[in-house]
């Protein structure tokens, strides 16, 4: 396959993935997912040159039909419904962040809490009413499950827990934990679906430079994604924080034992509840749907209702 062919391609593609979650974008948008890891060294590496290319297939893509353009936006043909949706979910999504203040407030306080991160859908202003709010959690190390209860009492007493058993719209998502000294993605889930998702996130809430160590041990992001993850490394959280290392290394001997405890105790509870999520001391990913195989089935559909070349649907992977 040619570099042009597979610039094609990358420029279809990113735009059908976006459209899985009626999310239109912009060639801005556009350029920076493209994955630069597919494309090698067979196009020009600045990167001004790169987006004019983009631009060219773009124009080409539209006057194929295959793609459209409506506004500053980007979609696949017959999508152009999408971009009234972009517009409204956006005002939809500051309501849900304006409703986290409480959290971001307790969570700035907390010296156990080193990052609150928004992810999925409203980390990109386009979740809709029914929407949760995905967060990710950062703690210090050996407090990840003794802040985890705290939380979500905290969200239980706004009325925004997720119970395990029902789908409660508008809720809080606490769906991915992580000990800071283990912040690194395992190999086995580095999917430039993973990456995605970790490039689409919002930083509410940094202490000290947990952010900037969060990206250095996940640099495999910037092979695919080199422009994107630049950005989203350089963008600063809405709340920067000095950091209580010494409290918490003062407070160690107390904190550890307690911390042993209070795990043992949420795994035992999680037994029988416990489907596809991956739980560890230091680590834990609630998300038991198969969310990867669902967007691949429905993009790939999506791909030959439009007559896209078999090529691009077999070779779309995530």
């Amino acid at each position: 396959m040619t570099a042009m062919h597979e610039l094609t391609r990358q420029v279809v593609l990113a735009i059908a993935y976006s459209g899985q979650f009626d999310f239109p974008i912009t060639s801005s948008e556009i350029w920076l997912r493209i994955d630069c890891s597919r494309l090698g060294r067979q196009l020009p590496g600045k990167s001004r040159v790169l987006f004019l290319e983009v631009l060219r297939v773009l124009k080409q893509l539209a006057a194929d039909g295959v793609v459209k353009r409506v506004g500053k936006y980007w979609v696949l043909a017959g999508g152009a419904r999408q971009v009234s949706l972009r517009v409204r979910r956006a005002l939809i999504t500051q309501s849900k962040l304006a409703e986290l203040r409480p959290l971001l407030t307790i969570c700035s306080i907390l010296p156990c809490v080193d990052g609150l991160v928004v992810t999925g859908s409203a980390a990109v202003n386009n979740a809709s009413d029914e929407h949760d709010v995905d967060l990710l959690v950062i703690t210090k190390s050996h407090t990840l499950w003794l802040v985890r209860p705290f939380l979500l009492f905290i969200a239980l007493l706004f009325g925004k827990r997720r119970s395990w058993n029902h789908e409660e719209p508008n809720s809080w998502c606490f769906n991915l934990w992580l000990d800071e000294s283990d912040l690194e993605i395992n190999h086995t889930m580095r999917t430039r679906y993973l990456a995605y998702e970790s490039l689409q996130t919002r930083w509410l809430v940094a202490r000290g430079d947990i952010k900037q160590r969060f990206f250095t041990a996940n640099t495999w992001i910037c092979h695919i994604f080199p422009r994107w993850f630049a950005l989203a490394a350089a963008q600063q959280a809405d709340r920067q924080l000095w950091s209580w290392d010494w409290l918490i290394f003062a407070a160690r001997p107390v904190v550890m034992p307690l911390h042993i405890l209070a795990y043992v105790a949420q795994r035992w509870y999680m037994k029988t509840h416990q489907t596809r999520e991956k739980v560890s001391y230091t680590a834990a990913f609630f998300h038991p749907r198969d969310t990867r195989g669902m967007i691949m089935d429905g993009w790939r559909r999506q791909l030959r209702s439009l007559g896209v070349g078999q090529d691009v649907v077999d070779r779309g992977g995530l």
